[in-house]
């Protein structure tokens, strides 16, 4: 037999997992003025934390894509607890946000910590491998200091519009800033990041009314492109993790079915990948491994998409069960729903028998 002192190690590690599942979790994003929006009425201007207004709730996230990510999911989570701090800083470039890496950000705890940084290191000439360097040793300090905390990296954009994207120097800067993106996705596939490409998507908006529709200045988002920004965000990295079990949603979005046998009807969140059935099908083995269903809790039903908006055609019926396995045939078509912040899916469960 084995000694137990060999699986200590991996036993803390999954003691911290699960302590972290059960509090409720700590957002902080980090960045410069695209993240900033001006949170804790700065007025736009680039001062520190310490000098901001941290008491009034009214402009304490500023009104950038950080704001509006806080604001979907506190409301849809209103028991959740979950906790927000913006500490973006206007004009920040990597070098900064490394000097006030711990006052900032590693005093908050956080348990996920989005970045995005990159844009004003573009301004000048730049060593790439020495601004890599400093990013990695940036992540590779938070997660000695927390090593549950999830990052997520988001990459750096620059479009050809408005006074920083007409500039001569514009083609000179957007190589910078699409290696710095490069560097980003390296860092985010070493580090087991989650990855936002907000280059990738910002590149794949449609034709706005105006050239100026989704950035103004080359740099800053709209309003309209900061809420593009957040439902990718929020898409990429998917919403909390479900602590318990909740009540089913209102019967208006039930399926009718009188004759049915009594049922359970669990709701669960839906991340990245899992917005389509038959990834929902296979990550129930990870529900069950976190308890939210128990293994042997019955046959899976119906999955039905959550949210404001339910269509018919989204409802699956099915009567398999336990053991749980590779998803079969009949979950194999996608369906993708057009609101791309909806919470999740409602699984109905028949009971074991």
């Amino acid at each position: 037999m084995r000694p137990v002192s060999r699986f200590f190690p991996f036993l803390v590690v999954a003691l911290l997992l699960v302590a972290q599942q059960l509090r409720a979790q700590t957002y902080v994003f980090a960045g410069d003025s695209i993240t900033d929006g001006g949170w804790g009425m700065s007025g736009g201007r680039g001062i520190p934390a310490s000098e901001r207004n941290l008491t009034d709730l009214n402009h304490i996230y500023g009104h950038s894509y950080m704001m509006l990510v806080a604001s979907d999911w506190q409301s849809a989570y209103p028991a959740s607890g979950l906790a927000f701090h913006n500490r973006g800083l206007s004009g920040d470039k990597l070098e900064g946000l490394a000097a006030r890496w711990d006052a900032d950000i590693l005093s908050l705890k956080p348990d996920v910590l989005s970045i995005l940084i990159g844009v004003n290191d573009s301004s000048k000439d730049i060593d790439l491998q020495a601004w890599e360097a400093d990013y990695r040793a940036l992540l590779a300090r938070t997660h000695t200091a927390l090593p549950t905390c999830k990052l997520v990296l988001c990459t750096p954009f620059l479009a050809p519009v408005g006074r920083f994207g007409t500039r001569e120097d514009y083609p000179v800067r957007l190589e910078r800033v699409k290696q710095m993106a490069a560097a980003v996705r390296e860092l985010a596939a070493e580090f087991q990041a989650t990855l936002v490409p907000f280059d990738d998507l910002l590149e794949s908006l449609p034709a706005g009314a105006t050239p100026t529709w989704w950035i103004w200045d080359g740099i800053h988002p709209t309003a309209a492109g900061h809420r593009r920004m957040a439902n990718f965000w929020e898409q990429c990295v998917g919403a909390p993790v479900a602590k318990q079990p909740v009540l089913p949603p209102s019967s208006s979005q039930a399926v009718n079915d009188e004759a049915a046998p009594p049922r359970v009807t669990i709701s669960l969140l839906a991340a990245g990948s899992e917005w389509y059935p038959k990834h929902m099908y296979n990550g129930m083995l990870d529900y069950i491994a976190y308890g939210v269903i128990p293994s042997a809790v019955g046959r899976i039903r119906r999955i039905v998409p959550s949210g404001l908006y339910l269509s018919s055609s989204s409802v699956m019926e099915c009567a398999l069960g336990p053991p749980w396995g590779r998803a079969p045939s009949w979950v194999k078509k996608s369906w993708r729903p057009w609101n791309s912040t909806m919470p999740g899916w409602v699984v109905e469960l028949l009971p074991a028998t």
